[in-house]
């Protein structure tokens, strides 16, 4: 019996021992599957994880790129799972898209802003800074340039306003002294004539005292009178057509412009011994207003009569050249008075410029005679010293 029991146990034992080995076989087994489904599980979590930093930083590294050179817009940050990386992108989404929003209202404003002080750089004050912004300053900017500039159209209107009227004196001054001038020159033009109808009457007298007064005499000396004074009042028809406004423009000869105007002064001239000679080289049709530039032309001989007497010039000299250019009908008025003063030049045809050397060729005439060429008729007009006197160069475009 011992034997038997014995030989049991033994058995017993044995199978224990079998089944020992069994489970701890079933034991690393099923460790060794665990270990594997937690490596897949945690290569699977860190992979998107990893993936999900990835996508974020390229989100944001665009964003930065937009933020330095504004390439293009910055897109969504897009993950499809729904873990604390989601709740973290929908954050920076939204405040990307608030900054981009910003950033382009400030860029708006600023683009805005610059065409605005183009426009006033321009001489147009009409536009202002519409565009809004959530960025304080911009918009205390906004304000300040739109308030700028409202100031400035004031400070504009009354300048001028003041021009205007300041101009609108000079005009008056500036008719008062062609009035003048204009008389002086009649006066010229009529001494000779009035002289000659003076010496026909003291001879009618002395004929008559000696009893040679015939009818055949009598007609003659009224024909004579009557042609000194059809001279006289053709003179008054020609200033006052010289002076008339022009109301449109009209194609005319610069030569007989010039000559026309030298026809207004030529009395005077002759009688202080001023020798006039022309060198018209070719002569030019124009379009444009006659009586206005024989103003300018008639104002430049003036000034040179003026400082020819005033400084008491020996053979006193105008020369007067018309010739062809290019692109211009090109008239030089030239002097031997001595030229203008250096420090004053650059500032004769200012219509503000108060010293009055008009004989030195400043003043109301040259700044509209300026205004006449360079305003009405596309030209252009400039002095400068050559030759021991100023010489005036008077271009206009051709036809």
């Amino acid at each position: 019996m011992q034997s038997k029991s014995l030989n049991n146990a033994t058995l017993a034992y044995n199978e224990a021992v079998l089944k020992s080995k069994e489970i701890k076989i079933e034991i690393i087994a099923s460790l060794v599957i665990i270990l594997l489904f937690a490596i897949v599980v945690g290569w699977f979590i860190t992979s998107n994880i990893i993936n999900s930093i990835y996508i974020v930083q390229k989100g944001l590294s665009d964003f930065f790129n937009y933020l330095n050179h504004r390439k293009k817009k910055v897109e969504e940050i897009k993950l499809n799972t729904k873990d604390e990386f989601y709740q973290m992108t929908t954050m920076i989404n939204q405040n990307v898209a608030n900054i981009q929003i910003n950033i382009e209202q400030n860029e708006v404003l600023i683009k805005n802003a610059t065409k605005v002080l183009q426009n006033i750089k321009g001489g147009n004050l009409g536009t202002r800074l519409s565009e809004h912004t959530n960025n304080k300053a911009l918009n205390e900017l906004k304000s300040m340039i739109n308030n700028m500039i409202d100031n400035l159209e004031i400070k504009i209107q009354e300048e001028i306003s003041k021009r205007l009227e300041q101009e609108q004196l000079l005009i008056q001054q500036s008719k008062l002294a062609s009035m003048g001038e204009m008389i002086g020159n009649i006066a010229h033009q009529w001494r000779q004539p009035l002289a000659q109808i003076s010496a026909i009457h003291m001879n009618m007298k002395v004929t008559y005292d000696f009893n040679k007064f015939t009818k055949e005499y009598l007609d003659t000396k009224i024909k004579e009178a009557n042609k000194l004074t059809s001279y006289m009042s053709q003179t008054i028809s020609d200033f006052q057509n010289f002076f008339k406004p022009q109301g449109e423009k009209e194609e005319f000869s610069i030569q007989k412009a010039c000559q026309e105007a030298y026809f207004i002064v030529e009395s005077s001239l002759k009688y202080h011994g001023i020798e006039v000679s022309f060198d018209i080289k070719e002569d030019i049709n124009v379009f444009g207003y006659k009586n206005e530039y024989s103003q300018v032309i008639l104002n430049i001989l003036s000034n040179a009569k003026d400082i020819l007497l005033e400084r008491q010039i020996e053979n006193p000299k105008i020369n007067i050249e018309i010739k062809n250019g290019e692109n211009y009908a090109i008239v030089k008025i030239h002097d031997n008075a001595g030229g203008i003063k250096e420090n004053i030049i650059d500032k004769i045809f200012d219509p503000y410029f108060t010293t009055r050397y008009k004989t030195q060729g400043t003043g109301i005439g040259l700044y509209m005679s300026k205004n006449i060429i360079e305003r009405n008729m596309n030209g252009y007009i400039n002095v400068k010293n050559v030759d021991n006197g100023a010489l005036f160069t008077i271009k206009v475009a051709k036809n």
